[in-house]
């Protein structure tokens, strides 16, 4: 390889400060919305796009900039597909391991589209496909070819991809094609690779199918583009510029990277826009021919303007919103920004209403709604790193409180640093235990419904959590739950009539009737009673840590709360003791989008839940909470810190209440009832139980036998607990209980009402 050397990416990023919650973009990210003629152009555009089913990386990868391009009779068609064989971290496309074959009508029914639109240049981009031998290089030309045969006049760029860096492929594409411009975007500097882009592409791939580009057609002008904001430096934006010149690279844009939802990587920063400037002055002074450079800069935005700018230096067109140079002219300035409408609000982080004077957070979906959350996870297993727990801190896991650790691929696959390895035993107890819970809720909830339960909750959806926590601390660890925490119990050791007794609250519940049913305590198994006025758990667990170690003793505190009851104070008190004692202790916030009917966007103003742990100095993870493999693997970790007495470990386990909230509660007053079914975290149970298949460490037919047996053993306990007392007639607790096992010694006025009872 000839030219500069790449800078080595590290396998371990350095930790990026965490940056304040932008309720809304700077005031800079503004545009025009079309009207009049501009708008019966943008109805044409759409039209001609959806009459002959064709699919455009405008939509699919929601470009602020669509009604511009469209206005102006721009749009960039997106071939071989609406969905990428890859995962990048920042790309709002869908991804697909195994995409449908290829449509051998699309090159007429792309050439029939660019027909109908008055258009002078097209910019064709295309999805990676790695299923293809050939990565789709074949059907690429043959679109390409069908739009000149029919506009021979239209100057043609094709935005390709890496071709898996193909060159025998890349060859094929080339030969004789009428393009006049050849792009692929290499999208961050080369140290962020890992972070940003898919494991299989990298910058020096990508550097190198430009170069071989240029060097297989020279006369084919060569196009790249960087976005900013995902936690580059200026420095190596400089770098990246220098290194795509030496490859021959032409033509660059430079744009603001904006998260396309919540899931996708954070934002890091907002460059100011005199910087896209400086950046554009570099360009032009190390040779580039062209650059477009401004926060809504994207590489395919107005690309017609910038080749014919390349191509005819008098051209007085104008890019609104970016820093326009072309080589050796210096008789126009950089047009300005232009300032006309609030853009924040087309691409929230967070879905807000604004009712004066107030933001007010609100559900992404009602009643009546299409729920949608963008497909799969973008993370993926092995984008994060695994610190080492002993020398870990808080600053260490800034990318893992913006991300998400999974080990869980979505085909079943557990892979990246963070898979705990765990034996065939373990996985199928851990299933046993979910199944059993799950079982057991349905059980519950039919009893409640037929009158022989007052009150219920489920874990449904939730199952992994408590089962997959507890099973990755130590026997003597305490455990203080939030209300689908049940699990944990099963882990320990608990007999489930012991527990149907609690529910129904007759003679052997062991708190006798002193508690809500499923406010479960039991001393053997160190599982301590949630209490209904919520948080409270997170500042018991916090001082029984402290307790633990000024005794010496080798005890690890584990609690849940909801994303709901994170914004009462108990959370934040907890965090500061955490933060200033160091105690031995794991605290969780289980974001399952709702707290009862309110959803999470009502409960924080930031990004993640995770996130607020750094504020405190405590290392915060962000978990995929319906991956068990990553819930075991990242409990194990905070255990082993708590355990060398480096203190708290704060956990955002990302999540979905799949049930209602209670049996008191009816969601279909408040979300979708299908959302559920569209949460990109699927099932748990489903997820555990396919990777185990997948290793032939299990099979369907013993999935379906062990289903059987909890079913009759949940249904053989509850007849058991039944004979001690059912709901209806009792036998119950008697009513003296209510002054036992509060006073060691007995208070005269307690022992007086006592007597007074038993008269």
């Amino acid at each position: 390889m000839s030219g500069k050397q790449l800078p080595m990416a590290s396998r371990t990023p350095p930790a990026l400060r965490p940056k304040p919650k932008r309720e809304r973009l700077p005031n800079w990210f503004r545009t025009t919305l079309p009207s009049g003629e501009q708008q019966a152009v943008f109805n044409k555009t759409k039209a001609a796009v959806k009459d002959n089913a064709l699919h455009t990386v405008c939509q699919e990868a929601r470009c602020p900039n669509i009604h511009d391009c469209w206005a102006s009779g721009d749009a960039t068609f997106m071939i071989a597909g609406k969905e990428c064989t890859r995962g990048c971290r920042f790309c709002a496309v869908g991804t697909i391991k195994t995409p449908p074959p290829l449509d051998v009508n699309e090159p007429e029914q792309l050439a029939d589209a660019v027909d109908s639109m008055n258009l002078r240049h097209v910019v064709i981009t295309v999805v990676n496909r790695d299923d293809l031998p050939d990565s789709g290089a074949d059907h690429y030309k043959k679109c390409i070819e069908e739009v000149h045969q029919r506009q021979p006049e239209l100057t043609l760029e094709l935005l390709c991809s890496d071709l898996a860096g193909d060159h025998v492929a890349l060859a094929h594409l080339l030969e004789g094609s009428p393009l006049s411009v050849f792009a692929h975007n290499v999208e961050c500097v080369p140290r962020l690779d890992r972070i940003v882009r898919d494991p299989r592409a990298s910058f020096s791939q990508s550097l190198e199918i430009l170069r071989k580009a240029k060097e297989l057609r020279p006369d084919i002008v060569t196009k790249s583009s960087l976005m900013v904001g995902v936690g580059e430096t200026d420095d190596e934006i400089s770098d990246a510029l220098a290194l795509l010149r030496d490859a021959g690279v032409d033509l660059i844009t430079i744009g603001q990277y904006l998260a396309p939802s919540p899931r996708h990587l954070a934002v890091d920063r907002f460059p100011e826009p005199e910087m896209y400037d400086v950046w554009a002055k570099q360009a032009i002074d190390m040779g580039f021919s062209g650059i477009a450079s401004g926060p809504l800069v994207r590489s395919s935005f107005k690309a017609g303007l910038l080749f014919r700018k390349t191509k005819d230096l008098d051209n007085q067109e104008t890019m609104p919103g970016a820093y326009v140079y072309v080589a050796q002219d210096q008789r126009n300035e950089p047009t300005p920004l232009k300032i006309v409408r609030e853009w924040g609000e087309t691409m929230p982080e967070r879905v807000t209403a604004t009712t004066k004077p107030y933001t007010i957070g609100r559900p992404p979906f009602r009643p009546g709604d299409d729920a949608d959350f963008g497909g799969k996870f973008t993370e993926q297993p092995g984008d994060l790193s695994r610190p080492n727990p002993i020398k870990c801190g808080a600053q260490d896991t800034v990318l893992h409180a913006t991300g998400l650790v999974r080990v869980l691929d979505d085909e079943g696959n557990a892979s990246g640093e963070w898979d705990p390895k765990l034996d065939s035993e373990t996985m199928i107890q851990g299933l046993e235990y979910m199944m059993r819970l799950r079982i057991f809720d349905d059980r519950m909830i039919k009893m409640q419904r037929t009158g022989k339960l007052s009150f219920y909750m489920r874990s449904f959806g939730e199952e992994a959590i408590a089962i997959a926590q507890t099973m990755a601390l130590e026997t003597q660890d305490w455990i203080f739950p939030s209300y689908r925490q049940p699990g944990a119990q099963f882990v320990r050791g608990r007999d489930m009539v012991s527990m149907i007794c609690h529910c129904i609250g007759n003679t052997e519940d062991n708190v006798k009737g002193r508690q809500m049913p499923v406010h479960y305590t039991w001393k053997p198994g160190r599982f301590i009673s949630i209490s209904s006025p919520v948080g409270t758990q997170f500042s018991q667990a916090v001082g029984v840590a402290m307790a633990s170690a000024y005794k010496g003793d080798d005890e690890v505190c584990i609690s849940w709360l909801g994303d709901g009851t994170s914004a009462q104070g108990d959370y934040h008190y907890a965090l500061n003791f955490a933060s200033t004692f160091k105690p031995p202790v794991i605290l969780n916030v289980v974001n399952n989008q709702w707290a009862i009917s309110t959803h999470a966007n009502l409960a924080t103003g930031g990004r993640t839940f995770a996130e607020r742990g750094l504020a405190y100095d405590i290392p915060s993870l962000r978990v995929d909470g319906n991956d068990f493999l990553a819930l075991y693997s990242v409990t194990k970790w905070a255990r082993e810190r708590a355990g060398a007495g480096l203190g708290a470990t704060h956990i955002e386990v990302f999540t979905y209440r799949a049930g209602a909230h209670s049996s008191s509660d009816d969601p279909s007053a408040y979300r979708p009832n299908d959302e559920f079914k569209c949460w990109p975290g699927g099932d748990p149970i489903l997820r555990l139980k396919d990777h185990l298949i997948g290793a032939k460490m299990w099979d369907e037919e013993r999935h379906i036998a062990l289903a059987k047996k909890i079913d009759d053993e949940v249904m053989t306990a509850y007849k058991e607990a039944c004979e001690f007392g059912d709901l209806a007639s009792g036998p119950y607790p008697p009513a003296s209980t209510i002054f036992t096992e509060v006073y060691e010694t007995v208070p005269w006025h307690v022992q007086e009402q006592r007597e007074e009872l038993g008269k």
